[in-house]
């Protein structure tokens, strides 16, 4: 008599989306990303750019997750290639690079309330 192997499972990974991806869409209608990039320009080191990292920072919070310091761990569990509409690694926003993108904890304040339009006006 002879045994039958069983049939071999897939294994399938899922990851969260909650409401994530529409905040996503929201802010790049807002110009959030594009008007940071323009007035901190990207590093060459970074894959990521300042406006990225500020847009993962608010997904994180409204994760409900306030410690900034965990940004990269937080968004591990969530399909951040969904969320920013490209390819990207959830570690990309360690903490040197959070911190980096807010060099000063008043200065993001500011943008939240100008358009692109308006920014190119202050420049």
């Amino acid at each position: 008599m002879q045994l039958s192997t069983p049939p071999t499972s897939e294994i399938v990974e899922v990851k969260r989306l909650d409401h994530l991806p529409l905040v996503g869409t929201m802010l790049r209608e807002l110009a959030v990303q594009d008007t940071l990039d323009a007035l901190i320009p990207p590093h060459t080191r970074h894959a990521i750019t300042v406006g990225e990292c500020l847009e993962a920072l608010v997904l994180t919070i409204l994760t409900g997750e306030h410690a900034l310091s965990r940004v990269a761990e937080t968004l591990a569990d969530y399909d951040v290639e969904v969320i920013f509409h490209r390819p990207v690694d959830a570690l990309q926003f360690h903490d040197n690079r959070g911190h980096a993108g807010v060099p000063d904890p008043h200065y993001h304040i500011v943008l939240w309330y100008i358009s692109p339009a308006q920014v190119e006006t202050l420049q």
